[in-house]
């Protein structure tokens, strides 16, 4: 799904994706007033690659800069409510590979996902090491393709519902990379293939 990048545009390609331009909005709409260098050192992105993301939102309107910082427009918040998509910092060990994790939960997207091999396809193709899907079925943590967590690993199911705060229908995709950003990026890229 593209959200933000023209494939028809010309020039050199941009050096971010829609999960960066996904991962700007949200931070930005918590932590009013962010600057450049605190937008580049959470994205993991040069300075040159966030100016140049920070103009495609200023264009399409979902961001304000000024002085004082940058803030979230409320198209910016529209677009944010609206994907359904939130991120959390979640460890999950051994469930899923990689020096870092990180999560995304995607409201009421169960009945979109099947085993997990798709959004596990999209993780790796992004250059992350792999990610492990769960489902809120029932109001049960649902290791995809239908393994109980809430059965078979308590404290697995504990953090989940304290980190990922799922509702019904809920799906949480943690994926792992060598790096915190491949991570982030691997994760909020396979939620956006959801909607």
């Amino acid at each position: 799904m593209v959200l933000l990048l023209d494939i028809d545009r010309t020039g050199p390609p941009y050096r971010f994706t829609d999960a960066d331009a996904f991962l700007f909005l949200e931070i930005v709409s918590k932590n009013h007033g962010m600057s450049r260098k605190e937008l580049s050192r959470y994205l993991g992105l040069g300075e040159g690659s966030v100016r140049t993301l920070i103009e495609k939102l200023k264009e399409f309107n979902l961001i304000c800069v000024k002085q004082t910082g940058i803030t979230i427009r409320p198209q910016g918040s529209e677009i944010l409510r609206s994907l359904g998509i939130r991120t959390t910092k979640i460890s999950v060990g051994g469930y899923v590979m990689g020096d870092h994790q990180f999560g995304a939960v995607i409201s009421d997207s169960s009945e979109r996902v099947f085993n997990g091999i798709d959004q596990r396809n999209i993780v790796i193709k992004t250059g992350g090491e792999g990610c492990t899907t769960w489902i809120n079925r029932e109001g049960r943590i649902i290791m995809l393709p239908d393994w109980d967590v809430d059965t078979h690993e308590p404290s697995l199911s504990e953090t989940i519902r304290e980190k990922a705060q799922m509702g019904e229908g809920d799906v949480l995709i943690v994926a792992g990379g060598t790096t915190e950003r491949v991570a982030m990026v691997s994760a909020i890229t396979a939620a956006l293939d959801l909607i």
